[in-house]
This record gives C-alpha cells, sequence and structure tokens, in this order.
C-alpha cells in the first residue's frame, strides 16, 4: 500500500528509525564530549557500552568489539581510583563477551 507521498509504508518506517538511531548515536557521543574533559569516567564507560550494544545491533561488529573494549577499560580505570568521581559503573555480568558472537 502506498501513501500520498509514492513511498510504501516499510519505506518510510525505515527512514524514520535510521533517523532515530542517528539522533540516538549523536546524543551519546554528545555526551562523551561532555564527560572526557571532566574525568567522569563511569559515564564515559557507560556511554561506549550504549554504543558497543548499538552497533553489536546493527551488525557492525568491529565497531562494536571497539566501543565494547574501550567501556571495558574505562571501568578498570574507575575501579583503580579512588573518590565520588571514580567510582565504578555498574554494568551487568558477562556484557562484553555477548559482543563476539
Amino acid at each position: 500500500m502506498r501513501g500520498g507521498n509514492g513511498r510504501t509504508g516499510g519505506e518510510s518506517l525505515g527512514r524514520h528509525l535510521r533517523s532515530r538511531q542517528a539522533r540516538w548515536v549523536a546524543h551519546y557521543r554528545e555526551a562523551l564530549a561532555l564527560a572526557e574533559p571532566r574525568g567522569m569516567r563511569p559515564l564515559v564507560a557507560h556511554c561506549h557500552l550504549g554504543l558497543g550494544k548499538f552497533y553489536r545491533r546493527t551488525g557492525k561488529g568491529k565497531k562494536a568489539r571497539e566501543q565494547l573494549d574501550t567501556a571495558t577499560a574505562k571501568r578498570r580505570q574507575g575501579k583503580e581510583c579512588s573518590g565520588a568521581t571514580c567510582a565504578p559503573a555498574t554494568m551487568a555480568p558477562g556484557w562484553h563477551s555477548r559482543a563476539r558472537e
């Protein structure tokens, strides 16, 4: 079935979802840009985790691994320091290994 614009509902939905995904990635990147210079390691790790999950879901395995490896490194750095700004982020057990599937 075609709408008034000559496109099928699936084409329109696909464009809408890509637009939402682009905004979602942009929000994570914006949060990273704000958090990294402030040393907010738990938030930085969370953003890389979110991007890694997104890339995994969209079939971009290499990008997913890069983001998840970075999230793991940031999480470990957070555990090594002390103080309120360095509290480790809480992440589900085994989240990193699922990205390699």
